[in-house]
């Protein structure tokens, strides 16, 4: 079944690469690494994973479809990928952007002082498990700012491909957020966010070389096994130890568990949530009406500790088969529609880049609705976007745009 897989993968690329010769079309993207992991995932070379059900086939390959048929809406209007005109950057915006930064950086200090200062720095190394694990748990509203902190990289990175007077400061404070979260967070996923974000802002107004574009993927994949395998203990982490190749096991083991733990929920005769209690979880959040609702939630750990269940998974348990047919839809229209308004109008490319984890890591989890915290930055985002939409209303064209010619 993984060469099904396989073939679906290779035809998502040719299908969007065909049409709008953009190696890092969202939509592109989202379905090569989904049908990708699916068939990673489903070929189970480690005996402690179950096998997959039918049913568990039927929701990959589906929800997959379904993503597709949804961004079909929208891609006739598109036409093929250019790079996009740069904007003079509205005074507004910037200062703004530096405040945002400034206020999230304070979030994140005080919740990181507020724990004791738990840090790579201070952890003891002698002790097992995960590095991470010593950090403290989530303040209410001061987190929003941590969480926010890298995506404000987004907004910078905005800033820098657009007007060249402050991109030395920006590039300075960027850094700076990714030193934090490598040294004092200890966070591969709030680095690799920056990177992706990078990459794509990146591609919209420069022509990515292969060289290079191999280059950093490279870079990319050894620096993520040496800070997992430096987070973990490999020792005791059922992560690293899960095959006799831990470099392998890596990568294998944070997919496989994603998707084995989905196929335990299907398998599983749990009655669906109908008022959607995990897919509406922010939207009960900003009611005030989540600690009151019944959020006895079945959730699958099949190795008991890793918890990672796929983007899918609070979709079918809520809504069952029709979850995971609707919600796909959804997202892979929303994404299309963002890309189409993207080649008239490049601001749009802050949402599309600050949604680049939830595209990559489809197999890990659900950033797209997920809980509250993980929708707030698409919302300060779009909040960024309506500043420069009113400066463009407010304003004549060619003091907004500066480069007017297409490529």
């Amino acid at each position: 079944m993984y060469i099904v897989f396989i073939c679906l993968a290779i035809w998502s690329f040719v299908f969007f690469y065909s049409k709008f010769r953009d190696f890092f079309h969202p939509n592109m993207l989202f379905l090569v690494i989904w049908f990708s992991a699916c068939a990673i995932s489903c070929v189970g070379s480690i005996e402690v994973l179950e096998q997959w059900s039918l049913e568990m086939y039927f929701v990959t390959i589906v929800s997959g479809v379904s993503f597709f048929v949804g961004a079909l809406f929208t891609l006739g209007k598109g036409r093929s990928y250019y790079t996009l005109p740069t904007i003079k950057i509205p005074k507004i915006y910037r200062q703004s952007t530096y405040l945002f930064v400034f206020i999230c950086f304070l979030c994140f200090f005080y919740e990181w002082n507020k724990g004791g200062r738990f840090s790579i720095l201070t952890v003891d190394f002698t002790v097992s498990g995960d590095l991470k694990s010593g950090e403290v748990e989530a303040i209410p509203f001061i987190h929003y700012g941590t969480i926010c902190l890298p995506y404000s990289c987004v907004l910078l990175l905005f800033d820098i491909f657009n007007e060249k007077k402050y991109q030395v400061l920006n590039f300075v404070l960027i850094l700076f957020i990714i030193a934090v979260s490598i040294i004092v967070h200890v966070s591969r996923g709030t680095v690799l966010f920056i990177l992706l974000s990078f990459i794509f802002m990146y591609t919209r107004y420069n022509i990515l070389k292969m060289k290079y574009f191999l280059g950093g993927i490279s870079l990319m994949v050894v620096g993520f096994v040496w800070f997992t395998i430096f987070r973990l203990n490999n020792n005791t982490s059922v992560v690293v130890t899960m095959t006799d190749n831990p470099y392998f096991s890596i990568f294998y083991s944070y997919i496989a568990t994603c998707f084995a733990n989905l196929n335990d929920l299907i398998q599983s005769d749990t009655s669906s949530h109908c008022l959607g209690n995990l897919t509406f979880s922010p939207l009960w959040t900003l009611l005030g009406v989540k600690d009151d609702m019944d959020m006895n939630s079945v959730f699958y750990n099949q190795l008991g500790i890793f918890n990672a269940r796929t983007y899918l998974y609070s979709y079918f348990h809520d809504f069952q088969y029709i979850g995971i047919v609707i919600f796909p839809f959804i997202i892979g229209w929303g994404i299309s529609n963002i890309y189409i308004k993207m080649q008239q109008y490049p601001w749009w490319s802050i949402l599309l880049a600050s949604l680049q984890k939830a595209i990559y890591t489809c197999f890990f989890g659900d950033y797209f609705f997920g809980d509250l915290v993980d929708l707030a930055p698409y919302i300060v985002m779009l909040f960024y976007i309506f500043i420069i939409i009113s400066t463009y209303k407010n304003c004549d064209s060619k003091f907004l745009y500066v480069k007017e010619t297409i490529k």
